[in-house]
């Protein structure tokens, strides 16, 4: 069975692609934002190569004085391939220090590209010095041509009409001006043309599969962050549902699943460390009536103000939900007898000595409270939960406005 790699059909097919579509003719991305990114990505990667070369020719020059010193003696004529060599070093030298501030990928070619004129010149230009009989310029002629390769790896013309422009005046200079011999014309001939050659297979090659990794590595990116972008909506999807169905969208407070998990993670931590545990049970009274008279409309400011009142008399510990209609829960985290008692009567108060503002009226409401408190024998928080309904009861058919304090699983203690 042939089995397909996935990283080879995306390598080649990422040309097919309209934003990554390659022109063999120029050698770059038709795209010219997209040639822009590949060069700012392939700049890190040429400068420490270009460093090198550019060091590397500029030692080779250095190094030839002692040849023309050998070839050419003691003479005032050697103050012109002298004087061109170490130019030639001072340019690598103030190229290396551009390489470090240039942030302009194109700058940079064209600087790189006049050095590599410079050097490729320094050999028919010294030819015309030295004695041509020397096999030593077909050396230093090829390793200038292969030097176009690591200099600009990326420029496929620019570094193509360099070496052609150098190949041409080097062979020019060999045919008119040197006494060179069919067999060393030859040599000089075959060895410049065919590394030429090499040099442009090479260059074209090395291009196409360099833009063919950028834009294979530029498709996986993208895809990456669409994956990250799709993970991160969907949490914010699943979060927004949690909360649509854990909360009252009216009052924003949580609604009775949302209370659940408060309810009974509380309650297990304080039977887990024995420490008290209260709720209460509010409801507002004569609601119905508040719709009949102002309407439903006038209904849901008065329960958006409340629940906002009571969350403000509650202390920040506690938890307050709403448990359906006009009824809340009041979850009052290690609250002792007197302390939920306390805390009821702070919201009796409150909620009594306030008149809600709604469209040109007022209205003035009040709540009933059924409280309870966690007792040894329970098992569940349904327990604390029925004690504090049943005191709720109590309270209304007592006459509203009023809290009852349920203590035990049997009578009301008390109202306040």
């Amino acid at each position: 069975m042939n089995g397909s790699n996935p990283i080879a059909e995306l390598m080649n097919n990422v040309f097919s692609d309209p934003a990554f579509e390659y022109s063999k003719r120029r050698g770059c991305f038709v795209d010219s934002e997209m040639e822009q990114q590949y060069d700012q990505v392939r700049l890190a990667t040429v400068l420490p190569l270009a460093r090198l070369a550019v060091v590397l020719l500029a030692l080779v020059g250095l190094a030839f004085l002692y040849v023309d010193y050998h070839l050419i003696g003691w003479e005032p004529r050697l103050l012109v391939p002298a004087s061109y060599r170490v130019g030639l070093a001072v340019f690598a030298a103030a190229v290396i220090r551009m390489s470090y501030r240039e942030r302009d990928p194109e700058r940079f070619y064209r600087v790189m590209t006049v050095f590599q004129v410079c050097f490729l010149l320094s050999v028919p230009l010294i030819l015309l010095l030295r004695d041509p009989r020397s096999p030593v310029h077909v050396a230093v002629m090829v390793t200038g041509l292969l030097a176009v390769v690591m200099l600009l790896p990326n420029r496929q013309w620019f570094s193509f009409v360099v070496a052609l422009i150098g190949t041409a005046v080097y062979l020019a200079v060999c045919v008119l001006y040197l006494s060179l011999s069919p067999q060393d014309l030859f040599t000089a001939f075959f060895m410049t043309i065919g590394t030429l050659i090499a040099t442009v297979f090479i260059l074209t090659r090395t291009n196409v599969e360099s833009h063919r990794g950028f834009a294979a590595l530029v498709l996986e990116r993208r895809a990456s962050e669409r994956l990250s972008a799709e993970v991160e909506e969907r949490k914010r999807l699943e979060y927004e549902l949690q909360h649509q169905a854990t909360t009252d969208l009216l009052t924003g407070l949580p609604n009775r699943r949302g209370l659940q998990n408060v309810l009974e993670s509380e309650f297990d931590r304080c039977v887990r460390y024995d420490r008290p545990f209260g709720i209460l049970m509010i409801d507002v009274d004569h609601f119905k009536q508040v719709n009949d008279t102002y309407g439903h409309e006038a209904g849901d400011v008065v329960l958006q103000e409340l629940s906002s009142l009571m969350r403000g008399v509650l202390r920040s510990p506690d938890s307050l939900g709403r448990y359906g209609g006009e009824e809340f829960i009041a979850i009052l985290a290690e609250s002792s007898d007197s302390q939920t008692i306390d805390a009821a009567s702070r919201l009796i108060q409150q909620v009594s000595n306030v008149s809600i503002a709604v469209a040109q009226t007022t209205i003035q409401v009040t709540v009933s409270v059924g409280a309870s408190v966690r007792h040894a024998s329970d098992t569940s928080v349904d327990a604390v939960i029925r004690r504090a309904d049943a005191a709720l009861y109590r309270a209304k058919r007592a006459g509203r406005n009023q809290v009852c304090i349920e203590a035990a699983e049997s009578g009301c203690l008390g109202s306040i």
